[in-house]
């Protein structure tokens, strides 16, 4: 599939040529296809501030008018925390990767996590933490 860049912020999706239609793929300012930023927080189902969490990073994304598919993943045995890499409920990810990174570590289970905020250990940070975090990925403007 070849795509060329058009006027307006579009790009043609042209096929094989067996096809008779024309795909448009929505693209960035610099002519690249848009891709919706997957946002995923890691949870077990006895964390008491999963949803707080979910409910912050809901609102930042909001406030800073960011789209985000925002999945709730749920982490329900010692071994998906294994296979998932799981450091604590909650954990949040941008597309794959930890918005608050930890140290790797031999084994993961299930657990509560703990963030360092400005008013001290809490179970989930906070809106001005995740806003920064999302900053450091280029996804809102940087706080001078």
């Amino acid at each position: 599939m070849v795509h060329r860049p058009h006027t307006g912020g579009e790009c043609l999706a042209l096929g094989s040529g067996t096809s008779r239609y024309a795909v448009y793929i929505v693209c960035d300012e610099r002519g690249g296809a848009e891709k919706m930023m997957k946002v995923e927080i890691l949870y077990f189902e006895g964390c008491p501030t999963y949803l707080r969490a979910e409910e912050t990073l809901r609102g930042v994304l909001a406030r800073e008018g960011v789209e985000a598919d925002v999945e709730l993943v749920a982490v329900d045995t010692d071994e998906e925390a294994q296979e998932f890499r799981f450091p604590g409920s909650p954990t949040i990810r941008l597309d794959g990767e930890d918005l608050f990174p930890v140290p790797e570590r031999a084994g993961y289970a299930l657990g509560c996590r703990m963030y360092a905020t400005p008013e001290g250990l809490k179970g989930s940070p906070t809106a001005t933490m995740l806003r920064a975090a999302l900053a450091e990925h280029n996804l809102v403007p940087g706080v001078s």
